[in-house]
C-alpha cells in the first residue's frame, strides 16, 4: 500500500506497475548503500574516534534526513523531477547510517 501511495506522491508515474519498480528501487538503492557506509564508518571509526562517528550518524539520520523528509512538499507536483531525486539521495543517505 505504501508503494503504490509512494510512487502516486513523489515520482508522478500514471502506471501503478511502473510505480512500484520505481519505488522498490528506491527502497534498494537505501539497502544497496549499507555495506558501503558500513566500510566508510568502520575506517573513519577507527581514525577518529567511535563516539564521535556515532554522533555523526545520529545527526545525519534524525536531523537531516528525517527533518528535510518532514519538510518535503508532499507532492511531485510541486516539486517536478526533483522530487525523485531529493527522495532517493535522502533514502540513500539515511540508509548509510
Amino acid at each position: 500500500m505504501s508503494a503504490l501511495l509512494f510512487g502516486q506522491l513523489f515520482l508522478g508515474v500514471g502506471n501503478e506497475l511502473v510505480s512500484a519498480v520505481l519505488v522498490w528501487g528506491t527502497f534498494a538503492a537505501g539497502h544497496l548503500a549499507r555495506p558501503l557506509s558500513a566500510i566508510a564508518f568502520d575506517h573513519f571509526g577507527n581514525q577518529f574516534s567511535r563516539s564521535n562517528i556515532l554522533f555523526v550518524t545520529l545527526v545525519m539520520m534524525g536531523l537531516l534526513t528525517t527533518l528535510i523528509v518532514g519538510l518535503l512538499p508532499t507532492t511531485y507536483a510541486q516539486l517536478g523531477a526533483a522530487a525523485p531525486i531529493v527522495v532517493v539521495v535522502l533514502r540513500i543517505v539515511k540508509s548509510m547510517v
